[in-house]
């Protein structure tokens, strides 16, 4: 069974490294520290509905709990181009974000509670796992699942998807999943079936992991993975999932929560389960 939570909002960072632009060299440090620790509080209160106060994630009941959580930010998110498969690695600002989160999850008594933390091959999900598995859990297991990168946006990876052309382009494919037309493609790319079943795929291995699994994956590939399980209404999730039948899926896809779904940004380091 899954539950899709809504995910939070984005940490404010202020300044480039935290601190207000006009705050004095002398007293930066002590600023810096407090506007963090306010940060991780933040977070705090942003995971804890998510997963309950003190790590109480529940009986151990042969469920598993997946915690899944996008990579932080990385120069190219700041610059709107899309990445896909390119191996970008995060910048300050996105390392800042995974420590961040991990400080609220061992606040939050997650360092015995996880039993694996698994992500994606590619650098920003790596570094943003490595992160949480070194001040959160370090007694996990870690693992990588190459089925946990992001779209495969083809010929348009790299472009700036703020580009009327690009964006046009990028529009097109992701409007035909929003109806339920899984089989289009991103030019040279891939398809919402293909996403969506390694998506599941994924997600089935890593709930094999143990009880409760921190997932750390990407954008795309979180959001299409919700919408398919939505689609399936809480049933069992099937390494084998296919689309429903065109009209069954047009119909579906239709459905208010789930075009909510599809529609709201998967922000950096914000947590779903």
């Amino acid at each position: 069974r899954v539950a899709v939570a809504r995910a939070p909002q984005p940490l404010a960072m202020t300044g480039a490294l935290g601190a207000p632009p006009d705050t004095a060299v002398s007293g930066a440090g002590v600023a810096m520290a407090a506007e963090s620790d306010e940060r991780v509080e933040e977070a705090t209160h942003m995971f804890e509905p998510l997963f309950g106060p003190s790590g109480d994630l529940g009986a151990r009941t042969g469920i598993t709990r997946l915690l899944i959580i996008r990579h932080g930010e990385t120069l190219w998110n700041k610059e709107g181009k899309m990445q896909g498969h390119n191996d970008i690695h995060l910048n300050d600002v996105g390392r800042e974000q995974a420590k961040e989160a991990a400080l609220a999850m061992r606040r939050l008594g997650m360092s015995e509670m996880v039993d694996a933390v698994v992500s994606s091959d590619l650098a920003r999900a790596s570094e943003t796992a490595d992160v949480i598995l070194k001040i959160a859990c370090p007694l996990a297991r870690r693992a990588t699942d190459q089925r946990l990168r992001e779209i495969d946006f083809g010929s348009l990876t790299g472009l700036k998807s703020f580009d009327p052309d690009i964006k046009a382009a990028k529009q097109a494919v992701l409007k035909a999943w929003q109806r339920g037309e899984f089989s289009e493609s991103f030019p040279e790319g891939e398809s919402g079936e293909s996403l969506i079943v390694r998506g599941m795929q994924s997600l089935r291995a890593a709930a094999n992991l143990g009880s409760c699994v921190v997932v750390v994956a990407h954008g795309g590939l979180i959001r299409w993975s919700a919408a398919a399980m939505k689609l399936r209404d809480g049933a069992r999730v099937d390494e084998q999932w296919r689309p429903p039948p065109s009209d069954e899926a047009r119909t579906a896809m239709a459905n208010p929560e789930i075009q909510e779904l599809v529609s709201a940004p998967v922000r950096n380091c914000c947590c779903s389960t």
